[in-house]
């Protein structure tokens, strides 16, 4: 009774937030392209896809096999199409979390295309699906110096600068991701912290994470923490609001401090049962510590995946961690509402009024 009880409240809160959402969209099909960006200060590739509101409406036949994709593909997408208009938009960076890609979040990055939106997501390299590595994924600066990255290339290309609005920048990130996103606002993590907390039985299941194995030895090394002592700065003030789901790595914060150079907006969203990045120790402690933060919490069985894309049938199959969800939650009715609150605060943020 409690699982129809939650579906009940999640369809009502849908009820009530869609129309509002549905009445707004304002593009129908959006253009996406690849980008090839280099960053060479740190001999880093970031492949990076870039959403945007056209008003083409033809789309290429696909080439990938339905049947071997995990996910579900967004069809609303049409590869190098040019874009609607010459005005300036705000942008959304996405930043994905471990074992992921740059299309991990493209549910919301189409609809925010729709909604007006430029949207850059970049594959964080070690950190993705099809290249794994431990290394890469510990060290914490790396990923928010990715987001960088890119935006400065997108603000110096002759393609892109004059069509975004460098006062209307913003961020989204889930998992580490979400972490990515705070740091970039401002947050500056504490390796103590986290040594401390992997010492613990709860630090120990967190680190343990199927994605990526022997994390927890990796903290004590010599040559990480010297790399972490030199880590540059991560704030960037071009960014103005930034949203976080399920953000992970909260053990590596213990103090209001940490958090002081927080001066934009935040909102932080968590799932009651997620055992990957636990709420406890993630979302509601990035809550208590910062000073300018909004919370949500999606109740009962929704976990850390649920913000993948939805599954194809082969992806339940082959990969059910990630795709399969407790029978009373409903992902596509939770990207739904989801994308209404991103939606929402973007808008409302960076005073966006399309």
């Amino acid at each position: 009774m409690k699982n129809k009880s939650q579906l009940s409240k999640t369809i009502l809160l849908l009820l009530f937030v869609l129309p509002q959402f549905a009445a707004a969209t304002v593009s129908k099909f959006v253009g996406e392209q690849t980008l090839n960006i280099y960053d060479y200060k740190r001999d880093r590739k970031l492949i990076t896809e870039i959403w945007y509101p056209t008003n083409a409406s033809k789309r290429s036949a696909s080439h990938v096999d339905p049947a071997e994709e995990v996910f579900i593909r967004e069809m609303k997408t049409i590869e190098g199409a040019p874009f609607s208009d010459v005005k300036k938009h705000p942008l959304i960076l996405i930043s994905h979390g471990t074992g992921g890609n740059r299309e991990s979040l493209q549910w919301l990055a189409v609809a925010l295309a729709q909604q007006n939106y430029i949207v850059a997501a970049a594959d964080h390299f070690g950190s993705t699906l099809d290249n794994p590595d431990p290394e890469a994924v510990v060290k914490f600066w790396e990923q928010p110096l990715d987001i960088t990255c890119v935006l400065t290339f997108l603000l110096d290309s002759s393609s892109f600068k004059n069509l975004i609005d460098t006062g209307k920048i913003g961020a989204a990130g889930f998992s580490i991701g979400g972490y990515t996103v705070l740091a970039l606002a401002g947050a500056q993590i504490s390796l103590k912290a986290i040594q401390q907390f992997v010492k613990t039985p709860e630090g120990q299941k967190e680190i343990s994470i199927s994605e990526m194995s022997g994390l927890s030895d990796m903290f004590f090394e010599k040559e990480l923490v010297l790399s972490f002592q030199q880590a540059p700065d991560l704030m960037d003030s071009r960014i103005k609001a930034v949203m976080a789901f399920a953000p992970a790595v909260g053990q590596g914060f213990t103090s209001h401090d940490q958090f002081a150079r927080i001066k934009i907006p935040v909102t932080i969203i968590g799932c009651a049962s997620d055992s990957i990045a636990p709420v406890m120790y993630n979302a509601m402690h990035y809550l208590q510590l910062i000073q300018y933060c909004e919370y949500e919490e999606y109740k009962g069985e929704a976990g850390h995946y649920v913000f993948l894309p939805e599954a194809t049938a082969f992806g339940k199959q082959m990969a059910a961690q990630f795709c399969v969800d407790a029978p009373s939650v409903n992902r596509h009715l939770i990207h739904q509402v989801t994308i209404a609150r991103a939606v929402g605060f973007f808008n409302k943020n960076l005073q966006w009024n399309k």
